[in-house]
């Protein structure tokens, strides 16, 4: 129920930001998200991985905009 709430969320603001594909490229960042919450939970990483996910999200973003 969470990760649906996400993708809609991320879907959304893509969407308000005129996003060309948002629930596409919100799926996208929900995977990248996913994957870094797995790799922070494996690999004992702290709460660097946050600002990391943030420049990625930033760069998707930018880049398909």
């Amino acid at each position: 129920e969470l990760r649906r709430w996400y993708l809609d969320f991320l879907a959304r603001e893509l969407g308000q930001l005129g996003h060309q594909e948002p629930m596409g490229t919100a799926a996208t960042l929900l995977m990248f998200h996913t994957g870094a919450m797995t790799a922070a939970s494996l690999e004992g990483m702290g709460p660097q991985v946050g600002g990391q996910v943030r420049k990625l999200y930033g760069d998707l973003i930018d880049d398909t905009l």
